[in-house]
């Protein structure tokens, strides 16, 4: 699947831009033939831009870690058991260590945010260093919280005021700067708000993990 933003310019490209290279080989049709030429070399520059976007490479795996968690839940037995008794024991801690362990089975080292608005790593709790990216392909920002259909929009607000926080310095390349996600744990199907964009960064509270 094509970067978002490789997409867009390539559907851009299409609507804006029409040649006909049957027309009369006029000089107003070379012209025009040189001008579109000019845009595919400006298209295609945005294309290798956009696919070498190391932040859209470190989304799409986030997204995809995302929905295979959601499936195995459903599929297999044992994780549901273990996210189930997370969710019944230690509650929005707990699932926050399954769920760090799994994104960094994908290659994702999520962290959340610490009350002095810097990264904690999921699993212990500690700030992450910049050692702590060694051999991962992206550094996420994510906030969990355990609810239920009834209170899942309040509780997708209280997942961003705590993801709004954040103010540490970019760490390297490998973080994603522009994406947050806001997981809710629920027995029950819950259906997320849409995402929000301020400023640039986009809180994504469509990721959810269902134990029942």
């Amino acid at each position: 699947m094509l970067p978002e933003n490789v997409d867009r310019a390539i559907q851009q490209f299409g609507v804006q831009n029409e040649v006909d290279f049957t027309a009369t080989r006029d000089g107003t049709d070379f012209i025009a033939k040189r001008v579109f030429v000019m845009k595919l070399m400006i298209l295609a520059g945005e294309i290798t831009h956009g696919m070498n976007d190391h932040s859209e490479q470190i989304r799409s795996t986030a997204e995809l870690a995302f929905r295979h968690l959601q499936q195995l839940i459903v599929v297999d037995k044992d994780v549901k058991r273990k996210w189930q008794d997370a969710l019944a024991a230690g509650g929005e801690t707990e699932c926050e260590k399954l769920g760090g362990v799994h994104l960094l089975w994908h290659g994702i080292q999520a962290f959340k945010v610490h009350g002095d608005g810097g990264r904690t790593d999921l699993v212990f709790a500690e700030p992450i260093e910049a050692a702590d990216t060694a051999g991962v392909q992206g550094l996420v920002l994510t906030e969990w919280k355990k609810g239920t259909k009834d209170n899942a929009t309040g509780k997708y607000a209280s997942a961003k005021r705590q993801a709004d926080l954040y103010s540490a310095g970019v760490l390297g390349g490998v973080e994603l700067k522009r994406y947050r996600f806001l997981v809710l744990v629920s027995e029950k199907a819950v259906r997320p708000p849409a995402d929000e964009v301020i400023e640039a960064v986009t809180a994504m509270p469509g990721r959810r993990s269902r134990c029942g």
